[in-house]
């Protein structure tokens, strides 16, 4: 497996180191530490009227971020190194989620790690222009950090805390809708080192269109429903087979009664006072298959913790 984890210094840079340490990746893990600088200010031209004192301001603030990167990737590197992974690092220059993004590409990684919000992410609530581009435009599957204070409840926030601890058991969600990158999401999470003391819940949610007069409460009572539902019971017992083989702590949960899953992944995430979501890049639609899935998109946004994205 081979992981790219985007770092800047930051609180979610900080914590999505801590997240991996707990997720136990394989031994055999790759993890290239990626920082990227900004190109600096641009004077246009010939730097015609740039004062020498400006251009040697800039010269200098360049110097010392460059300094300062190579100071926090060696002590990340060393941080992971004795986890037992081989690491990396690197410097890119350019807009930090295209160099992210072209990095994943050149280097043909598997996952890419980042924080929900950079030293410039100034709305905790929603996601961060950056690792919201990342996750679009990315070409492998990415886990999205979060930290306590990117929820507004106090309650919530104290909650995660507390179980960021790696002494805590991890607790994962895993959203499981059928589709091609849902089954990816659960072979993923077969095959990663978990410790036994984790929890892994996979949640299947049915959906029925809200109608007048009653149409979907005809929907649920009728035979083809009710087979629908039977058949994803049984897909989830499949599921639940399958992941015993990493953690003997699985759980499944059937909701047939939604109009929307992603309120339900939400409010399981939060009452299960998960670390992690887990879910398919794209649903099972036929739009969804080639864009952000609404639901992925609205989990990312306003789950009270970090979410992994699948492709």
């Amino acid at each position: 497996m081979k992981v790219l984890l985007a770092v800047d210094g930051s609180e979610y840079s900080r914590a999505s180191v801590a997240l991996m340490k707990r997720l136990s990746m394989p031994k055999d893990c790759e993890v290239i530490v990626v920082t990227v600088l900004g190109t600096g200010a641009s004077f246009g031209g010939d730097g015609f009227g740039v004062l020498d004192t400006e251009i040697a301001a800039l010269e200098s603030y360049r110097e010392d971020a460059l300094v300062e990167s190579r100071r926090m990737l060696s002590a990340i590197a060393d941080e992971l190194g004795e986890a037992g992974w081989t690491v990396r690092t690197r410097t890119e220059h350019g807009h930090t989620a295209d160099r992210i993004v072209a990095t994943a590409n050149e280097l043909g990684v598997d996952h890419i790690v980042v924080g929900s919000h950079g030293m410039t992410g100034f709305d905790r609530f929603l996601l961060g222009s950056v690792s919201r581009a990342v996750v679009t435009h990315a070409p492998c599957s990415v886990l999205v950090v979060r930290k306590p204070a990117d929820t507004q409840d106090a309650g919530t926030r104290e909650l995660i805390s507390r179980r960021a601890d790696s002494g805590h058991p991890l607790r994962i969600l895993a959203a499981f809708d059928g589709s091609p990158s849902a089954r990816a999401a659960i072979e993923l999470l077969r095959t990663l080192p978990l410790r036994a003391d984790s929890e892994l819940t996979v949640v299947t949610v049915l959906t029925v269109a809200t109608t007048l007069y009653g149409k979907d409460i005809l929907q649920r009572l009728s035979t083809s429903w009710q087979e629908h539902s039977r058949a994803a019971q049984l897909e989830l017992e499949s599921v639940l087979a399958r992941l015993k083989q990493a953690t003997p702590n699985v759980f499944t949960k059937l909701i047939d009664d939604g109009t929307d899953a992603s309120p339900d992944i939400l409010r399981l995430a939060t009452d299960l006072e998960v670390d992690i979501v887990v879910l398919g890049s794209t649903g099972t639609s036929a739009i969804e298959r080639f864009l952000l899935g609404s639901v992925t998109a609205r989990v990312l946004d306003h789950a009270p913790c970090s979410v992994w994205v699948v492709r």
